[in-house]
């Protein structure tokens, strides 16, 4: 990286940067150390793969998606779909066809007769490739940050010896890659900043690599758009320097900043809406999961079929009507509230027929005498709607829903069964908005293409549904579904989707044209349900944790444990605690600086303490802006979160060591390195068998719960 000096000036001294180390030649020795030092991480990452041949933790989702791109069926998950359909890909070179299903944790990746049911050594393989490439990198980008070969090499073994990244890369899971294209950023952008010729063939390069990662990271994860807010603070932070700089030209400033705008922000844009458009591209056939989308959205499927679905709703149709905010349908189950024991009415994701209601006129009408004609729906009709399959009409009264208890919201339930005689307070009226409507919509209820209101008569209120989930103990994590005097509008609307009529044929009435959804329709409407779902992942787990927990490693994640085999996520605790003194020794350095500053003088600082200065912040500033977003998710966190900005910890140890070792002499930085190394290699070999499934005793097992929240399940062992 570059760091900054004074240089005398015609009236004032200023700052100018200059690269911070030449290109690096590892002499022979090192070359040697080097080699070893890289077979050594091969056997720290590969060493026991094929065990558990089960599946393990998150495998049995990304195993499924990967099973899903095979198949071309369409499926929403959280998560952008670059690793995922890298694993497709993986599992289709090796011969896997969709056949192995991905049902549950613990299923076996061996058939009875001893063969493969899916290549999963092979696709472990990824991760754990990523992962050794990660511990080189490492090596390269400290020694580009200005450290001597042997702290680099003692970073990287931190980077290598850490059980939570070793766990974490050895399994079909999104983290190991996400950190390897988080580390190539890095280091692309450490040997961009190092290149002395701005602009030349070499400088593009690497700005150019700094890109395409950057696209990649965020389209692995979205923890991704953490590091573009750290490469934002870092390229922010270079040009505020290149301003001062009396000796950049002003037309070289624009000229950098034109260039770090297209490859900084044009580049990985370009990249993450390719990534998103083959994704649309594989998974092109219909699904399960494509009942949660919209019908525009789902029109753009393969075998998706509207030909069925009629365009004029009638008197007696049974439909499903469908929330325009949140995208799910309403729906009844037999199942009461707790407090009025009234049946639930929710908001419900996927396509069932719980969803189907029949809509009837305000006067109670036979069956014959409801189907025996064909009846149009209209503006400001008055309708009942009667939930076909457990019989009752949906009502309204006048107490408080169980979640939403505030006085201007009332219970939405079912009452009553197929004799009983309606009254006010289960009549409807519907209010047709245009502007949400097409334009043949406006008058009479079209399928898909009007949007309405539904006004209670009886309480005086509009229909509402919100991301209010009901609990799970009773209320199944359904969203809320309650009548309220003043909505907020979108909220209040709603749309039918299904629609059949005893009467309806294949010529009368006309049936619905839906008009599919380009790229950019498909990706703004994927990117909502994204967003959504991520952030509605708020209910408890008995393994999740908080970000303050993760610095001091308050506790793990129970990944697997079968037959007498236990893999828990935890952290070297010895790595964790040294990256919060090390920050803490930045801060006191920072306090130190800041209390000796003068002003309008030039500040005296030995080399040494000048590159340990810039050095750290950038790596601190990684740490930071992957740490701190945390604390603003109200979402499930669990402690492989923490994993990027764990690894610029491990990064800023290593710099500290370096400065250490110039600032106090090779002896104490000698000592200061060994003592980090001895400790956490020891915890590292201490606790390998949760981190490889390996045999433990029972005894030793639970000597080694060192905090009380490390419930490791010592009960598997003898």
């Amino acid at each position: 990286m570059a760091v900054f000096e004074y240089k005398k000036g015609i009236q004032r001294p200023y700052f100018f940067t200059k690269p911070l180390v030449k290109p690096i030649m590892l002499s022979g020795f090192e070359k040697i150390q080097l080699a070893l030092f890289f077979a050594f991480t091969v056997a720290v990452r590969f060493f026991n793969i094929q065990n558990p041949n089960q599946i393990v933790f998150d495998e049995v989702h990304f195993g499924k998606y990967a099973r899903n791109y095979i198949n071309s069926s369409y499926f929403m998950d959280v998560h952008p779909p670059l690793v995922k359909m890298l694993y497709a890909a993986i599992g289709y070179l090796g011969g896997y066809r969709g056949d192995f299903v991905f049902s549950k944790i613990g299923d076996h990746y061996i058939g009875k007769e001893g063969e493969k049911l899916v290549p999963y050594v092979l696709m472990r393989s990824f991760p754990a490739l990523s992962g050794t490439l990660i511990v080189i990198l490492s090596y390269f980008i400290l020694r580009y940050s200005g450290c001597r070969h042997f702290i680099a090499l003692f970073g990287a073994t931190l980077v290598c010896i850490e059980n939570s990244l070793v766990a974490q890369s050895r399994f079909i899971l999104l983290d190991a890659p996400l950190l390897l294209f988080i580390v190539l950023t890095v280091y692309s952008f450490v040997r961009f900043s190092n290149e002395p010729e701005p602009f030349g063939k070499r400088w593009i390069r690497y700005l150019f690599l700094t890109g395409v990662f950057l696209g990649l990271s965020v389209s692995s994860k979205w923890v991704g758009i953490f590091t573009i807010g750290w490469l934002g603070i870092m390229t922010v932070n270079q040009l505020w320097w290149l301003i001062g700089d009396l000796s950049v030209p002003d037309r070289d400033v624009v000229r950098h900043v034109l260039y770090r705008a297209y490859f900084l922000i044009i580049l990985p844009i370009i990249i993450y809406l390719g990534v998103f458009a083959i994704h649309f591209l594989l998974l092109h056939e219909a699904s399960g999961s494509s009942g949660t989308v919209s019908p525009r959205f789902k029109a753009s499927l393969d075998g998706t079929d509207f030909s069925n679905l009629y365009a004029n709703v009638s008197f007696g149709s049974t439909v499903s009507i469908r929330h325009l905010g949140t995208g799910e349908f309403l729906h009844s189950h037999n199942h009461t509230y707790p407090k009025s024991h009234n049946q639930q009415v929710t908001l419900y994701g996927y396509k069932d027929t719980n969803n189907l209601f029949t809509i009837e006129k305000k006067d109670k009408l036979s069956d014959k005498e409801l189907f025996s004609k064909v009846s149009f729906l209209r503006h400001r009709d008055i309708i009942r709607l009667f939930h076909k399959k457990t019989q009752g009409y949906l009502h309204v009264s006048d107490s408080r829903p169980p979640i939403s208890e505030q006085d201007y919201n009332n219970e939405v339930s079912i009452i009553g069964d197929k004799d009983y005689e309606p009254d006010i307070n289960e009549n409807f009226e519907v209010k047709i908005v245009k502007e949400y409507s097409a334009e043949d919509g406006t008058q009479e209820v079209k399928s898909i293409g009007t949007v309405f209101q539904l006004f209670h008569k009886g309480t005086k209120c509009t229909l509402f549904g919100h991301r209010v989930k009901l609990p799970k103990d009773w209320g199944f994590g359904q969203l809320e579904v309650t009548c309220i005097e003043s909505p907020a509008l979108k909220n209040s609307l709603w749309y039918i989707e299904e629609n059949t009529h005893p009467l309806f044929n294949q010529t009368y009435p006309a049936k619905v044209e839906v008009e599919p959804l380009g790229f950019f329709g498909k990706f703004v409407e994927l990117h909502k349900k994204m967003w959504r779902t991520n952030a509605g992942l708020t209910a408890s787990h008995k393994y999740s944790s908080r970000p303050e927990d993760w610095l001091v490693l308050d506790r793990g994640v129970n990944y697997f444990n079968r037959s007498g085999k236990t893999i828990y996520l935890l952290g070297n605790l010895p790595i964790y605690w040294g990256i919060v003194f090390t920050i803490g020794v930045f801060a006191v350095f920072k306090l130190v600086q800041l209390w000796k500053w003068k002003p309008n003088h030039a500040p005296t600082v030995t080399d040494a303490s000048a590159k340990y200065d810039s050095q750290f912040f950038i790596y601190f500033v990684g740490w930071l802006c992957h740490f701190a977003p945390s604390f603003l998710m109200k979402r499930q966190l669990f402690l492989h979160h923490y994993i990027p900005s764990l690894w610029f910890g491990i990064i800023s140890i290593a710099v500290l060591s370096e400065y250490v070792w110039a600032k106090l002499g090779k002896f104490v930085g000698f000592f200061y390195v060994m003592t980090i190394l001895g400790l956490s290699g020891f915890f590292f070999y201490w606790y390998s068998p949760i981190v490889y499934g390996l045999e433990w005793n029972k005894e030793t097992c639970m000597s080694s719960r060192l905090l009380p929240n490390w419930d490791i399940p010592c009960d598997q062992f003898q």
